[in-house]
């Protein structure tokens, strides 16, 4: 059994309580390992795909691991083509998964696949433009739209069965810490970000692409400016937007954008001011916001948004306070917990069932800009 980390009555009462407002909702990702991808030098048990990342101001890193339940731990897997961090990793269709970008000279216009089954990674085709602090998003066709980052507004869409990258229409503004998220639609919702990678201006714009036409259009305003944010698509379809920051203040709004009306509209506040944290859409509905850069420092704070009432509730905190780190859904209703800390390899299980906080093992050496995907 894992070696339970920290422990609150209060915690968790309050979470089992939204866990029966939330009325069992069956939203997230199916059960069970990858089956057939036994073969070769991949772990057939592992459900979760690490790598990258920078400790304190080092070099990136092109380490990966593999995450396995049945033994709750990170184990290597062969190390990426480029070292990378603030990149993206992203689950194509046939199982493969997508690294792209990434905060170093080398790697932002690159890219590569991970193979599950022979636990190794091979370079692809480059990118038409230098990506770091982007987004990537699956479309419904199966490609992968990859948008802004870096000092430029370019947008590029990875053909997996061609393994090769065509231009598509330019982005109307150009944002750096922004998010990207898939509506029920087709179209793809982009929010915030700044317009520099360094400093620059914090946009309160949004924009939809549509991969029907290859172009990008504006939608409405946000509330607030807000980048180093995040954006979850809800069970009814709507977005939740949440903290962020405007210059280094970090926010405690948030809001709820609607595809029906293109509006947003506020709803609860966050209990934590936060930046640069994760925001995993749970089995039952509900939203896990975990770590980030509060007011004054790291923090190791989680709450829970409840999309029924429209607000938040604080839960156990995680051992480790994480800023840009990672966190994925697991097939079992768990969330891992990766990276974002500059002085820790320590990872941690959320419990979906009950709200507590396990170790789950190590990745080495992690730290900020790490990425995680579920393995399907």
């Amino acid at each position: 059994m894992p070696r339970l980390l920290r422990f609150s009555v209060s915690a968790v009462t309050s979470f089992l309580l939204l866990l029966s407002l939330a009325c069992g909702k069956g939203n997230g990702q199916g059960s069970g390992g990858r089956g057939g991808d036994g073969g070769g030098g991949g772990n057939p048990n592992a459900v979760a795909l690490v790598s990258g990342g920078q400790q304190n101001s080092s070099a990136p890193t092109a380490s990966a691991g593999e995450y396995d339940p049945t033994t709750n731990t990170i184990t290597a897997t062969g190390s990426m083509v480029n070292a990378r961090a603030f990149f993206t990793l992203t689950l194509l269709t046939d199982g493969t998964v997508l690294a792209a970008g990434g905060d170093t000279a080398s790697a932002g216009q690159t890219a590569e696949i991970f193979t599950p089954s022979a636990g190794t990674f091979t370079a692809t085709a480059g990118m038409n433009c230098s990506h770091f602090g982007h987004t990537a998003t699956v479309l419904q066709n199966g490609s992968v739209l990859v948008a802004g980052g870096s000092d430029s507004p370019c947008a590029e869409v990875f053909n997996p069965a061609s393994g090769s990258w065509s231009a598509t229409g330019v982005m109307t503004a150009l944002r750096f810490g922004a998010t990207a998220t898939l509506l029920q639609n087709g179209l793809v919702l982009i929010t915030g970000g700044n317009n520099a990678a360094s400093g620059g201006t914090t946009a309160n714009s949004a924009e939809l692409f549509d991969p029907g036409t290859g172009s990008f259009s504006a939608t409405g305003n946000m509330h607030a400016a807000r980048a180093f944010h995040t954006a979850t698509l809800l069970s009814n379809g709507q977005v939740l937007i949440a903290g962020g920051e405007n210059g280094s203040t970090p926010s405690a709004t948030a809001e709820v954008y609607d595809p029906a009306t293109g509006t947003f509209a506020t709803t609860g506040s966050v209990n934590t001011a936060r930046a640069g944290h994760t925001a995993t859409l749970l089995k039952n509905g509900l939203v896990l916001m975990a770590g980030g850069q509060s007011t004054f420092s790291a923090t190791s704070t989680v709450e829970a948004y409840n999309p029924s009432v429209g607000g938040f509730s604080n839960l156990n905190s995680m051992t480790v306070a994480r800023v840009n780190g990672a966190a994925v859904l697991l097939p079992d209703g768990n969330v891992l917990m990766v990276g974002g800390s500059n002085t820790s390899t320590q990872a941690e299980l959320f419990d979906g069932t009950t709200g507590q906080f396990s170790n789950a093992g190590n990745f080495s050496p992690a730290g900020a800009g790490v990425a995680a995907v579920a393995l399907q």
